[in-house]
């Protein structure tokens, strides 16, 4: 008789269709015989053409949120209440929270690290935003790649939604006429500086309710970050919530997929994760609302990532 399943993927879905499929065909290929729950939160407009429908296989789909039109992060609000119509849904231990365009590329990776958190009496560990978003919250995973057991952490406490209205000195530092002399006078003002690890986006409450707490232990994925050159003696004059390179030992790695004999996908603009020094997962980070101000199509990204994924069979 086959086992249940022990983990729930949650996602949000905007436009996402052909991600998720590419996604799901991966993680079956990758974990063979093991059992698991997909739980989708359909946030794309009525009539979408990448919207999923309730008959897709291999999905469970729920209708999602509306969007609502913010002064600030419209966007991340509104996968926030995605994610929190489907996290309330899931009645298994663990829980992955996974983007659409997160791919783990670990062979046997639901098994792995099931066990690791339940040897390591782990509670969270994910990927955080990676370091090249200084501005984002740091040393905490973020909604992009996290597993979570809900043995250990409350449901009640699974709110991902972002709060910049908490923290309106954010938009202020936000708002800078557009100017050259504005500019200017930001850089000598220190302004980037002074957002560094300030934006409370989609995952900060999660932070907020457990980075302090004792009982709650939480690890991160290494995010493969080379800073320059420059920026890096810079940050030597300054503390870590002024330095646009995070300063925690062995948080970050320089050295990426390609030593591992992986393509190097840092090349497409993907970010790459590492679990153990090993290859783990890469973000392609390229959702349809952000397509719209690009040069590189969401099409191109899609095909280079399946393309990608064909030659790691």
């Amino acid at each position: 008789m086959p086992s249940c399943p022990e983990l729930t993927l949650c996602t949000v879905s905007y436009e996402s269709a052909e991600w998720l499929r590419l996604n799901l065909d991966l993680v079956k290929q990758l974990n063979p015989g093991v059992r698991f729950h997909w739980l989708v939160a359909e946030n794309s407009p009525p009539g979408s053409s990448g919207r999923l429908y309730r008959c897709e296989p291999g999905f469970e789909v729920f209708d999602g949120a509306e969007y609502e039109d913010r002064r600030y992060g419209s966007a991340s609000y509104h996968h926030a209440a995605g994610l929190n119509v489907i996290t309330r849904i899931a009645s298994t231990r663990y829980l992955l929270i996974l983007d659409p365009d997160f791919f783990i590329i670990r062979r046997n990776w639901i098994k792995d690290v099931i066990a690791y958190m339940r040897s390591r009496d782990v509670a969270i560990l994910g990927a955080p935003w990676h370091p090249k978003r200084s501005s984002k919250f740091r040393y905490f995973p973020c909604a992009h790649c996290t597993f979570i057991d809900l043995h250990k952490i409350h449901r009640d406490r699974l709110d991902f939604s972002p709060d910049y209205e908490g923290d309106p000195a954010w938009l202020g530092l936000r708002e800078h006429p557009g100017s050259r002399f504005n500019a200017v006078i930001a850089r000598l003002t220190l302004a980037r500086r002074r957002r560094v690890g300030r934006a409370r986006d989609t995952g900060w409450r999660l932070l907020h309710y457990h980075r302090e707490h004792p009982s709650v232990k939480v690890e991160c994925f290494q995010p493969v970050f080379k800073p320059r050159v420059v920026r890096r003696m810079l940050d030597l004059f300054f503390p870590d919530h002024l330095s646009l390179t995070p300063k925690r030992r062995g948080y970050f790695s320089k050295t990426g997929f390609a030593v591992h004999g992986f393509p190097d996908v840092q090349s497409n603009g993907w970010e790459e994760f590492l679990w153990n020094r090993e290859p783990f997962g890469f973000h392609v980070r390229c959702y349809p609302i952000r397509q719209k101000k690009s040069d590189y199509p969401l099409e191109a990204h899609y095909r280079s990532a399946k393309n990608l994924l064909e030659q790691l069979e």
